[in-house]
Formats: structure tokens, sequence, C-alpha cells
């Protein structure tokens, strides 16, 4: 899903066909492998999705980059990630990691966000490294449900449904 949510939004983004074909020589898979298509379908569906905009149009935003390593130090101690997607705008910085558990509805993702909260946090705190002018905006993005959990401050364990 990662790869082709990258492959589709990617400033020379490929076509259908293309796209499974290159993402099925990639993962050595078969082009007619059945989850291909429906990761495709998935990923359309996200891009496309209305309440999703500000992520995947190009005219909502200044520029956008996926898969985009990091790489800072926190109290002395290294810190390595892949941001899945980093959105510029004048105003702000978005950083969105993807999370793709099949599960996820609207009525779980705060729940399921929360073991996550410590990974976005580091990717937050580099990107805030980089751009110390910008406002930087934490999300975490379930494919499955196509919604967003935003998580900009610090998470209290009372903030986290039994």
């Amino acid at each position: 899903m990662h790869r082709i949510l990258a492959l589709l939004t990617a400033k020379k983004a490929m076509v259908e066909r293309s796209l499974i074909q290159h993402v099925a020589h990639e993962y050595a898979l078969e082009t007619e492998y059945p989850e291909l298509k429906e990761w495709l379908q998935e990923a359309m569906r996200l891009i496309h999705h209305p309440s999703l905009q500000e992520f995947f149009d190009p005219a909502c935003f200044s520029s956008a980059h996926n898969e985009v390593p990091i790489q800072h130090s926190v109290n002395g101690r290294p810190v390595y990630g892949i941001i899945d997607r980093l959105i510029i705008n004048n105003d702000n910085i978005i950083v969105i990691d993807y999370k793709t558990q099949r599960h996820a509805t609207i009525k779980n993702i705060v729940k399921l966000a929360a073991p996550y909260h410590h990974q976005i946090q580091l990717y937050r705190q580099g990107i805030e490294k980089l751009w110390p002018e910008k406002p930087v905006r934490s999300i975490l993005l379930f494919t499955a449900c196509a919604e967003v959990v935003e998580m900009n401050g610090q998470m209290d364990r009372q903030d986290i449904p039994n």
C-alpha cells in the first residue's frame, strides 16, 4: 500500500496498468496477484477522498514528498526513520504516516494510533529542527477506513480509550 501510494502521488505518477506491473516486479509478484488490484483500489479511493484532498491534491499544498528519510538525534541518541508523506505549505508542514490495519474503523482508530505516538513525535521533532519557523502537524492516516488521527500534542494515558 505504501509503495502504491508513493507511485500514485509522485510528480510523474504512473498509470494504473504500468503501476501494477512495476509493483509486481519490485516485490517479485505475479501481475495478477489479487491483492495488488485491491491495494490499488484502496489507494485510489484515498487520493480521491474529499476529506483527504489537503494531503493528495497538488492544488492544496506547495510541495509534497514521499518516503522521506529522516535522521536526527534526541538527547544524544540517534533517530532514523522514513516519513511516508511530507507536505510543505507556506504556513505549515504536515508529516503523514500511513497505517494499513485492515480492522481500523472510525470507532477504534484513536486506540490503534496510541502505540505510534512516540514514533510520529520523533518524526515531528526532526522536521521541527529543519523548519523551526513553521508549525508541524503529525497525522496517522489509516488507509482501510480513510480516516486520520492528528497527533500533535502529548498523549496522556487518560486520552487513550480502553
